[in-house]
């Protein structure tokens, strides 16, 4: 069969374009791409679409270090591809999973990102060409084999590349591609954490006699060690004799043994059972992997340790135990999973848990007493912003013996003894600026803690006795006013906004928005805004009115409701009484309750 070269338009193949995160053309609108065409006349686009072949030999080379742990392969274009960013891709991907097959067989795992380097041009106002050559990256992959190399991750890379890029053409004004320069294929070696062989533990963890650390002679001990759990033994735990015969029980397909933290949501998607990892180094704990899945019929916590190259899974049938011997206070403590910070009661490790669990797994390190690094001190005073008004006050008061008698000495009490009454304050204001300084301002006599707010009141409603009576601000408009003129209230109850109702002395003062005053003053009393708040009912009243219906005017006689505890406007509390501001930070406490 004979090939020749023949070019297609690059807008017939759509899944070129579907990689894409939008159908914008990236480059020349006439950019065509290489297809095959064969001696029946069909076209042959295997090699764009990335399929097993690639026709085009592109120029490549190589860098490596760390004998040969890191390695960047580097591909550049050619000519038939130079110009566009999707052909560019679609031509080079069989070219990267045959390079990352043989990164796999050479250092077994690795993880790996491309990274595409290219050149922009625009026209400037000035008629002047301005050009960029930015880079833009893929996300970072783990290829543990090379049977684990999938189109969808290659997929991913290119499309997070082209989002970026777009994005980048988005931002700028006039961008567009000159040319791709190359793209760069980074891979490191990797090793991940897995477990292996049995190990003697530390003989302070023994001590602790919350761990079970199988004898097993082979690399399932992450295995051995949730069957562990399932099946408790309460002789020779740590047996692997113990639970052979329930190897079967968990389904382990598709998960290699030994087994890695990161097949651990695997395992958990395929058994009813979460998985908790810690880890344990220079005498601390500290978390590894916790699970997201809640309410499965098995919790296990897990323990993995390192020595010498080596690592094992140890199961842990009693964590607070095992942590509690890092506290060195003799209470037990119930431990949080995902900071290890243990709390005196189940209580409050659960309301801890409801913000602690919304984060990953972390592990919390304190500054040690006395090191120097335990006191956080400011002193870059150099850095400190000056303030330009400065206020020195100082208030004085009698104090006022107060009679009282002996309270019983076998109960807890508390007792006044002395009343402060002011009677003198005085304030200067300071300004860096002389002009703005003021002299000082003395006041001696009694009620010296109004007299210098005096001015923000209107007392013209107290009685003429009354030592605070003054009509010098008499219904001027934005000054407080006390409703009660001086007399304090006895009882209040507030409904809702503009519904309430209060008593002082012999007064019931009541409010309730859109029903008539007359009816209000008549037949509403204090009493019924108490049983509305209490028993929650509304109270209905009828009210007659004049209202005017297609220009003619008409008496009405309206039943409406008159009192009604609900509040639209604040967050009522489960007594009926109490309410939050809408935004408070009480209200999703209650409402997890």
């Amino acid at each position: 069969m004979s090939r020749e070269l023949v070019l297609v338009p690059k807008r017939k193949y759509d899944d070129l374009i579907r990689r894409a995160t939008t159908e914008r053309t990236v480059g020349d609108s006439n950019t065509q791409i290489v297809k095959q065409k064969c001696d029946d006349g069909n076209i042959d686009d295997t090699a764009s679409r990335g399929g097993n072949v690639n026709i085009l030999n592109h120029p490549t080379s190589i860098q490596s270090a760390l004998e040969d742990a890191v390695h960047v392969f580097t591909i550049r274009p050619l000519d038939e591809d130079k110009y566009d960013l999707l052909t560019f891709f679609s031509n080079i991907r069989q070219k990267l999973k045959d390079m990352l097959a043989e990164r796999c067989d050479k250092v077994k795992h690795l993880k790996w990102y491309i990274n595409v380097h290219v050149e922009l041009s625009r026209e400037t106002n000035e008629g002047e060409v301005d050009n960029s050559r930015p880079y833009f990256k893929s996300n970072t992959y783990i290829l543990l084999s090379k049977t684990d190399i999938k189109d969808d991750d290659i997929n991913e890379a290119f499309q997070k590349q082209f989002k970026s890029f777009d994005e980048y053409i988005a931002r700028g004004s006039g961008w567009t591609l000159k040319q791709v320069i190359n793209m760069e294929l980074h891979t490191i070696q990797f090793r991940p954490i897995g477990g292996s062989s049995y190990f003697r533990i530390p003989e302070t963890l023994e001590k602790s006699h919350a761990i079970i650390n199988i004898k097993n002679d082979d690399k399932k001990c992450f295995l051995w060690s949730v069957l562990a759990h399932i099946h408790t033994k309460s002789k020779n735990a740590n047996r692997i004799s113990q639970y052979i015969r329930y190897e079967k029980e968990l389904n382990m397909s598709g998960i290699a043994y030994p087994v890695q933290v990161k097949q651990i949501p695997k395992f958990e998607n395929q058994n009813d059972i979460s998985i908790n990892v810690l880890g344990y180094k220079n005498n601390e704990f500290f978390p590894i992997y916790i699970s997201q899945h809640k309410g499965k019929k098995h919790e296990v916590d897990l323990l993995y340790l390192t020595k010498e190259g080596d690592a094992h899974y140890c199961y842990i049938k009693h964590l607070n135990r095992l942590l509690s011997r890092t506290k060195n206070s003799g209470r037990a403590y119930k431990f949080c999973r995902y900071c290890l910070r243990g709390f005196t009661s189940q209580r409050v490790l659960e309301k801890h848990l409801r913000y602690c669990s919304k984060h990953d797994a972390q592990h919390v390190e304190f500054p040690v007493k006395d090191s120097g690094e335990d006191i956080v001190e400011f002193d870059d005073y150099s850095k400190q912003m000056k303030v330009p008004f400065v206020i020195y006050c100082d208030f004085e008061a009698f104090a006022c013996s107060l009679d009282t008698c002996y309270p019983n000495p076998n109960q807890p009490s508390s007792t006044a003894t002395t009343n402060y009454e002011a009677c003198g304050y005085g304030y200067q204001v300071v300004c860096e600026t002389e002009q703005y300084s003021k002299a000082p301002v003395i006041y001696r006599g009694l009620n010296a803690y109004m007299e210098k707010d005096k001015h923000l009141f209107d007392f013209s409603n107290y009685d003429k006795n009354h030592f605070l009576f003054d009509k010098t601000y008499a219904k001027k408009p934005g000054l407080f006013k006390d409703e009660t003129g001086g007399v304090p209230i006895k009882q209040f109850v507030g409904l809702r906004s503009k519904m309430y109702s209060l008593t002082y002395g012999d007064v019931e003062q009541k409010r309730a928005k859109g029903i008539v005053k007359s009816v209000v003053r008549g037949e509403l009393k204090h009493s019924n805004y108490i049983k509305c708040i209490i028993k929650q009912k509304n109270v209905r009243r009828q009210q007659n009115l004049i209202q005017s219906r297609k220009h003619k005017l008409q008496m009405v006689s309206v039943n409406k409701v008159a009192l009604s505890a609900f509040d639209d406007k604040r967050y009522v509390m489960d007594n009926g009484v109490d309410t939050l501001a809408f935004g408070h930070f009480k209200i999703k406490d209650l409402v997890d309750k």
